[in-house]
């Protein structure tokens, strides 16, 4: 989920470079494998922090959380989530994923015109980010090793296949794999349905 939201998350940066600034926070591994597995000491935490950076695109600032994961846990539980947090540390806007783009940017030009109030927005979209981010599983868990994609088959069999699918249409672009795989497995339910049905 995380890959699926750098680009994005990059043109932000790059949009409203002179008034924000856009880090991430490296949080606990959601998917630990063998080749990147939960860490145990900061001194690998921090290595796979920087491994991390020097394989995302873009220039994105990677901030360390502790080893348990503090702030993360302050914030949200979510392993994706987004926050707007003005220089007291109050948080202004949240988003359960990252990939919410639209309420990002929503969020950000209420914030340019004045428009916040003392509540909290909240995104709590999670269908399409999820899809985009469905053609990066696959990728990320065989970097992570065999175990962690292992562990999602037997944990969320469903997931994996839609991100085994996902996968394999290299002839679509990366964000809408996942869009397609859930279109064609939708077509091919109702098909079945409408075949059980009338006969």
């Amino acid at each position: 989920m995380t890959m699926s939201s750098l680009e994005d998350m990059q043109r932000i940066s790059d949009k409203f470079r002179d008034k924000y600034t856009v880090s991430m926070l490296y949080v606990r591994e959601a998917q630990p494998g063998e080749n990147w597995p939960q860490p145990s000491q900061m001194n690998t935490k921090r290595q796979h922090a920087l491994e991390f950076a020097s394989i995302s695109p873009g220039q994105l600032l990677v901030l360390v959380d502790g080893l348990e994961g503090d702030l993360h846990r302050q914030l949200d539980t979510k392993p994706n989530s987004l926050h707007i947090i003005d220089q007291q540390g109050q948080i202004l806007f949240m988003s359960l994923w990252a990939g919410d783009n639209k309420a990002v940017i929503t969020a950000i030009d209420q914030l340019e015109d004045g428009q916040n109030d003392s509540a909290v927005s909240v995104s709590e979209c999670m269908v399409m980010p999820f899809l985009r981010g469905a053609a990066f599983m696959h990728d990320t868990l065989q970097q992570a090793g065999k175990r962690a994609d292992r562990e999602l088959m037997r944990g969320a069999p469903p997931i994996w296949l839609l991100s085994r699918a996902a996968s394999v249409l290299k002839f679509v672009p990366h964000k809408q794999r996942g869009i397609v795989v859930m279109f064609v497995l939708l077509t091919l339910l109702i098909v079945l349905v409408a075949i059980f049905i009338f006969s």
